[in-house]
């Protein structure tokens, strides 16, 4: 590593400590191998986004279906639902855009904590209208733990453990049970890929029943579109015609299955 100036490596000693606070401990952990100023501030500035405490899935028809609501988060104690489906954010109609659900994370995400989101949810034949104010993603993922008991378990080294062990740790506090066919997935941070062997891809959490594909598979492509972030995944998968193939990579191997468009949801986590 080449000398650093003395004002420089203060900043850096300065954001290091931020950064372990504020992070989870698989944060924290990688961040040492990650020191440099702009790694550090990218992922501070990811922490410090706004979020209310609801997880997100692009609907078919129009509209950003929301499919669990964080206890005792904002969106909670405001009254959002697990069911209803968010059809504005901020007066943005978002039937009318293109990528529902990208514009909808986006506003949510760009507000930063502490700003109030101006939501329009359709429940049932209803239109109701809610004010809710957001908190960073380390209070929310506080919140997230409290009511379940791994959230320890996300301190394990990476590279002791590998990312497989890390990960399914993850699912099993972060992810509810469901009775449908769905898989849970989580953009791996651009960081973080040499932990799981890649330069990009949307990291497999949880598949309910999904022959052909297991936790801690990572997608690549859709349909022989690159998936390099969640909103390409959901994207892909919302276009495709009655099949969709998928090319994941397992254990250093890449891998394709072909699934029905009906047979399975595809589910962002930690939004």
């Amino acid at each position: 590593m080449s000398e650093l100036s003395k004002p420089l490596l203060n900043e850096l000693i300065d954001l290091s400590e931020e950064y372990s606070k504020r992070l989870s401990p698989f944060t924290s952990f990688a961040g040492q191998y990650l020191l440099d100023t702009e790694s550090l501030q990218r992922q501070l500035e990811f922490m410090n986004e706004g979020v209310v405490g609801i997880y997100l899935q692009a609907e078919e028809d129009g509209g950003v279906l929301i499919t669990r609501v964080t206890e005792d988060g904002p969106a909670d104690l405001a009254g959002l639902q697990s069911g209803d489906v968010i059809v504005e954010v901020d007066d943005v109609d978002v039937l009318a855009v293109d990528t529902p659900y990208e514009t909808t994370a986006a506003i949510i995400n760009d507000k930063g904590s502490g700003s109030v989101v101006h939501f329009k949810i359709r429940r049932d034949d209803e239109h109701i209208d809610y004010e809710i104010e957001t908190i960073d993603r380390m209070t929310l993922r506080a919140l997230d733990a409290q009511t379940h008991q791994n959230l320890a378990m996300i301190g394990s080294n990476p590279i002791i453990y590998g990312p497989r062990a890390w990960q399914q740790q993850v699912y099993e506090y972060a992810i509810p049970e469901r009775t449908d066919k769905a898989i849970f997935v989580m953009e791996i941070e651009e960081d973080f890929g040499q932990y799981f062997d890649v330069e990009y891809g949307v990291l497999v959490l949880k598949a309910d029943d999904i022959e052909g594909l297991q936790p801690g598979d990572i997608l690549l492509e859709i349909d022989e579109r690159p998936v390099r972030s969640l909103s390409h995944a959901l994207r892909h998968k919302r276009d495709a015609d009655d099949e969709v193939e998928i090319l994941f990579k397992r254990n250093k191997r890449e891998k394709r299955i072909t699934l029905d468009k009906d047979q399975f949801s595809l589910n962002a986590i930690l939004q």
